[in-house]
């Protein structure tokens, strides 16, 4: 098996708990930080625009629109998220 492989079984093979507390606060840190950029993001014009189209458009209510006000399905809230926090 390849060097690369060997590391995806390996992570794919770890869980939570096999983290120390370095890497476990880091990664509440990056996820807390990636919120906050989210919510400052949809002050931006364009994330408004993208956050009514993809009000308009519906969708199973599965995932919230950060800081918008509303759910909408995985996917899209997802993409939505992702500009918001670009």
């Amino acid at each position: 098996m390849s060097i690369t492989g060997e590391l995806c079984t390996r992570i794919v093979r770890s869980g939570f708990a096999d983290l120390g507390e370095p890497a476990k606060a880091a990664a509440r840190r990056l996820v807390l930080d990636g919120i906050a950029i989210a919510v400052a993001g949809t002050e931006e014009e364009a994330i408004g625009i993208l956050a009514a189209h993809t009000r308009e458009r519906g969708g199973k209510p599965e995932a919230t629109a950060i800081a918008c006000g509303f759910k909408t399905d995985a996917v899209s809230a997802a993409a939505l998220n992702g500009a918001a926090m670009h």
